[in-house]
């Protein structure tokens, strides 16, 4: 009997701590919808960084988060949830996560979506890594043909499209850019 109290109880908190662990990440990608960056800094760890499976680094501080939600924000981007799961390691989740954004609809390209596994401890997100799933080579293919003609419409009509994905007066030209294209295109 009370073996069985015993495990019970385990396994209770087990589930109490991976649930909380699973709700950590999802109010990330909900806080990451509305770019509210003083809220995501309350769940993400001072040292939070984004990088990819291959260890290429996305984001290297709070700082570059921080740059990236303002230029999230002038673009319009949204995650979507598509999966949501606990890993094998302890505080590890991972999601499915679909993105799509101003470039996106400009371009009519189609949302990427990828696996972020994500790392929890002391209820704050402590890093995330980037993942491809089955057919992303394919579709970035697609969405890169359609980026190219974007460039070469710039590049004819002498328009800057620098690219440094943090900065936003480079945002807020590349979203005058994709609207001047976008009704050049439509003519």
């Amino acid at each position: 009997m009370k073996k069985q109290v015993l495990s019970l109880f385990i396994l209770f908190c087990f589930l109490s701590f991976t649930k909380n662990e699973l709700n950590i990440v999802k109010k990330f990608i909900r806080i990451s919808n509305t770019y509210d960056f003083k809220k995501i800094s309350t769940i993400v760890s001072s040292n939070y960084q984004e990088t990819f499976i291959d260890g290429s680094v996305e984001i290297k501080s709070l700082d570059d988060l921080k740059k990236r939600f303002e230029w999230r924000e002038i673009m319009n981007s949204k995650v979507t949830l598509k999966d949501l799961k606990i890993g094998d390691k302890k505080g590890q989740v991972i999601a499915i996560e679909s993105n799509r954004n101003y470039i996106d609809d400009m371009l009519d390209r189609k949302s990427r979506t990828l696996k972020i596994i994500y790392q929890v401890n002391n209820n704050r997100i402590i890093n995330a890594v980037i993942d491809t799933i089955p057919g992303h080579k394919e579709l970035s293919i697609v969405n890169f043909k359609k980026w190219e003609e974007f460039i070469a419409f710039c590049d004819k009509n002498n328009l800057n499209t620098n690219n440094p994905i943090d900065d936003k007066a480079v945002a807020k030209r590349l979203r005058k850019n994709l609207l001047l294209y976008s009704k050049n295109k439509k003519r």
